[in-house]
């Protein structure tokens, strides 16, 4: 997904992948896998929807060394007071 928003950014996303590994701790639930790779090792997801994603995605736009500096936010609980 990360190099939908971000074109030619293989490396980036590489490192956001990794980031998102360790931020969330072990693998409860597959997120991501590359395509056709069986030995790919999975993401952990841990109630990190696809819309939540493509928000991160989104924040960063054209910015994608951010989205990977700040790749932790994914995880982080919104919160909407009024």
């Amino acid at each position: 997904m990360f190099e939908n928003f971000y074109p030619n950014q293989s490396e980036n996303a590489q490192r956001f992948v990794e980031a998102l590994r360790q931020t969330a701790g072990p693998v409860q639930k597959p997120l991501l896998r590359k395509s056709g790779d069986p030995d790919a090792r999975l993401v952990p997801l841990q109630n990190v929807t696809t819309a939540r994603l493509q928000g991160h995605f989104l924040k960063y736009k054209d910015r994608p060394e951010e989205a990977v500096r700040n790749a932790e936010e994914v995880f982080q609980t919104v919160s909407y007071d009024q």
